[in-house]
């Protein structure tokens, strides 16, 4: 059995190599990745809400003409949003698909986008099924094979032409599938024999996951999840150079989803796991709204319903001589700033973002160039709409699981406790 942990000042261990610790707090489980000495990245897999990704087995409750969706159960408390454009090769399982979905009708609908605040989750009926080499989804039309631009061409064409054969060679259709390979180990090693041999047994997988899915609903009742998306939680682990689990219950989560790697059970009494790495400063640095640069600026992250708002501060600036090249730098630090708090909080749609004004068009060609680079680190990277005669940045980026604010409750009783 272990003993409670005596709670300590903080003694941050220095993190260069990727460390997650894993914790569960409640019916969540709680990651974070470390690494240069702070939080590169967190993951929450709830137990009892909604995720991203995850099928349910739901029932239509009502429609809703006016915004042309559907309103679908998938528990007793939660509804999903299913837009008339989300719904392609329906399963029902009530009855046969005509064309057209009723009230009381049964069906398994993924998760698209989580519920946020007073807003319920949106659901998609083209499922999509993401590996660590391939992301394979049900097409509305007609399906087509992608390949990642990051891998070079001759390999690209390579691989295109390993699936298509491979599957024609087997007699099957994978022309209602879209079937995107990802960059993983492709870009990198020049031998990929072995790895087209895996990529091609990983798409088959979820092509026989998506073609029997009515047949693994037989067996579940209304409300049920059938599906439940551990690809993030598995690039978490793989990325990884040490895994330490904070109880029992996370470190039998991590086995169950990654059996064939190490892990490490923390049970050291006198000093507790959040303490030790220093979690309390770094997670209050991914959280506030102030965010300190070393040369006295500061940004400001102000998250709204409609957008998230960054403002770039110069501080006081006593020591610099060259009030231009100081403002630049500062400006120039806050871009890989900003680039890191929109990739840890997961900050996604409108983004605005103020830098401290510049009349140099030298400068913010500089600037600019500089903050593109920085963006390109984030993943799902977002995408630089315009810059306005104010000079705003206007940035978007594509949801795909909540942002951090979302799980603040979680996150605040894990570190904050």
């Amino acid at each position: 059995m272990i003993k409670p942990r005596i709670k300590t000042e903080e003694q941050n261990i220095i993190t260069k190599d990727k460390t997650l610790l894993a914790f569960k707090t409640g019916d969540d489980f709680v990651f974070f990745s470390l690494a240069d000495n702070r939080i590169e990245e967190f993951l929450v897999c709830q137990g009892n809400k909604a995720s991203y990704k995850d099928i349910y087995i739901a029932i239509v409750n009502k429609y809703i003409k006016g915004i042309k969706g559907y309103f679908l159960a998938i528990s007793d408390k939660e509804e999903v949003f299913l837009q008339e454009d989300e719904i392609g090769q329906v399963k029902l399982l009530n009855r046969k698909y005509d064309g057209s979905l009723k009230c009381g009708d049964t069906l398994p609908v993924q998760i698209k986008k989580e519920a946020y605040k007073n807003k319920s989750a949106y659901g998609t009926t083209l499922f999509e099924l993401t590996g660590s080499l391939s992301v394979v989804s049900l097409a509305k039309t007609q399906g087509q094979v992608s390949i990642s631009k990051k891998i070079e061409d001759k390999k690209r064409t390579l691989i295109k032409d390993t699936v298509l054969s491979y599957f024609a060679s087997k007699d099957i259709d994978i022309s209602k599938y879209n079937i995107t390979v990802r960059t993983g180990d492709f870009a990198t090693l020049e031998e990929i024999d072995t790895l087209l041999s895996a990529l091609c047994y990983d798409i088959e997988e979820k092509i026989a996951f998506l073609n029997n899915i009515e047949d693994k609903c037989k067996s579940r009742i209304l409300y049920n999840k059938i599906y439940t998306d551990s690809s993030a939680l598995y690039e978490l682990i793989k990325d990884s150079t040490k895994i330490i689990a904070d109880n029992k219950e996370a470190y039998d989560y991590i086995k169950e989803h990654a059996p064939e790697y190490e892990i490490t059970l923390y049970e050291d009494s006198k000093v507790d796991l959040i303490s030790l790495y220093g979690l309390k400063s770094k997670y209050k640095n991914i959280i506030s709204d102030k965010v300190n640069l070393k040369n006295d600026g500061y940004i400001y992250i102000n998250p709204t319903e409609a957008l998230n708002v960054i403002d770039v501060n110069s501080g006081s600036a006593k020591n610099s001589k060259d009030k231009n090249q100081y403002i630049l730098d500062v400006n120039l630090e806050a871009a890989k700033e900003i680039a890191y708090q929109i990739r840890v909080r997961n900050l996604s749609g409108i983004l605005i973002v103020d830098f401290i004004n510049m009349k140099s068009e030298k400068d913010i060609t500089i600037l600019t160039k500089a903050f593109t680079s920085a963006l390109e680190s984030v993943k799902h990277s977002p995408k630089l709409v315009d810059i306005t005669k104010l000079g705003l940045f206007e940035l978007t980026r594509v949801k795909q699981a909540g942002d951090i604010y979302s799980y603040k409750t979680i996150l605040d009783k894990t570190i904050l406790r």
